[in-house]
């Protein structure tokens, strides 16, 4: 009997390290059953993902002459990666995603988008801009291992502005009344690209409410002691700095 007709108890299979044997059911010339004692059976490719096959040889001496051949199906084990990234500060150094559990050591592509993107802006660009975001990990298929996927948010943060960052305002010596607005200060400046510079003034040395800044000279016109506060707005990269005492004119 050539080919007769195999059946097996399972014919899907997932990887899982062991040899795969599935119990062979019944094997029929039509619709008459040979008895196991006619053959052996021995398997092939049974391990690793992919095809296996289970081999029907024919024993010397029986009333049947049987060979042929079935196959069964192994397929490719899931994996359930775990990505890791650091947070870090705009202008630092930008923090290495990491994988763990990649369990066919299946090759890892990073991938990247602002936290609240499509996801079809992904991209392989590491971000440098500081906000919100989401790092992806793409592991490809291995040999007994499907591809996989993970994600992770991270920030970078907004980074402070230093003194050096800046040339603080400095007050006009030696103002003398004249009855006309007079520049209390000499202008500050910031570094380009990081924040501009705002001013308040006051009769007394009390903070100004935030809606009195501006960015013009402050000016006095009568006689007396002011106060002028100022502060850097920083860009979307960079925290606000805020002088902790005002310039006395």
């Amino acid at each position: 009997v050539n080919n007769p007709t195999i059946t097996l108890s399972e014919t899907e299979y997932t990887y899982n390290g062991t040899e795969r044997k599935p119990n062979v059911t019944s094997i029929k010339d039509g619709e008459v059953e040979i008895s196991s004692s006619e053959y052996t059976l021995s398997y092939s490719d049974n391990t690793n993902a992919g095809t296996a096959t289970v081999t029907v040889t024919d024993n010397e001496g029986g009333n049947y002459t049987v060979s042929g051949s079935v196959t069964f199906t192994i397929s490719k084990a899931a994996i359930n990666p775990i990505v890791s990234i650091s947070d870090w500060t705009y202008g630092g150094e930008a923090s290495t995603p990491t994988v763990t559990e990649n369990t066919g050591d299946g090759t890892v592509a990073f991938l990247y988008k602002a936290r609240n993107a499509a996801d079809s802006a992904y991209s392989s660009a590491v971000p440098t801009q500081a906000g919100e975001y989401t790092v992806k990990a793409n592991i490809a298929e291995s040999d007994n291992y499907a591809a996989g996927s993970a994600t992770k948010d991270f920030t970078i943060s907004k980074a402070a502005i230093d003194t050096q960052d800046m040339n603080a305002p400095t007050a006009v010596a030696n103002l003398t009344y004249t009855g006309s607005a007079q520049a209390l200060i000499t202008a500050g400046s910031v570094t380009s690209g990081i924040g501009t510079m705002y001013y308040a003034v006051t009769t007394t040395n009390t903070a100004p409410a935030e809606s009195a800044y501006t960015t013009s000279i402050p000016t006095g016109t009568n006689a007396g002691t002011y106060y002028v506060w100022y502060k850097v707005v920083g860009d979307a990269n960079h925290n606000d700095y805020v002088s902790q005492s005002p310039l006395s004119v």
